[in-house]
């Protein structure tokens, strides 16, 4: 049994919107596990090796948005468009704080939480991990 890239990002998708928070696959010699963190966070296949730098210094006021799985950062919907948001910004749940690019889809990452972006951790084009902080909200 093998899954092309595709099945596995729907089975991504499937496991993020049943509130399921784990799933295994096991046929001949073929194994798949999902697990999704308890927070409202996409799924992300494990594992999934990336070369990674430290993580900066996080200060602990606000809320801390995450990347919810790994790939690319990318503030802006193109390079010649605007940031989704900015520092001092106001945002409300629902609006679009960045994108993630993961294995050639392009994530939309939306707020979970009204507030002001006061910190924005990484960097445009930077590639992140599953859980590390990206932007914090007071």
């Amino acid at each position: 049994m093998t899954l092309d890239v595709e099945q596995i990002e729907q089975l991504m998708r499937t496991l993020a919107q049943t509130g399921l928070s784990e799933c295994a696959i096991e046929s001949e010699g073929f194994s798949l596990r999902l697990v999704r963190e308890a927070s409202a966070a996409p799924a992300q296949a494990l594992p999934m090796p990336v070369q990674s730098a430290p993580a900066p210094a996080v200060r602990a006021e606000g809320h801390i948005v995450s990347a919810p799985i790994v790939g690319t950062f990318y503030a802006k919907k193109s390079p010649d468009a605007p940031p989704y948001v900015q520092v001092g910004d106001r945002v409300r749940v629902g609006d679009v704080l960045f994108i993630i690019e993961s294995m050639k889809l392009m994530n939309e990452v939306t707020c979970e939480f009204d507030g002001v972006v006061t910190e924005v951790i990484v960097h445009d084009g930077e590639a992140v991990e599953y859980g590390q902080p990206l932007m914090r909200i007071e």
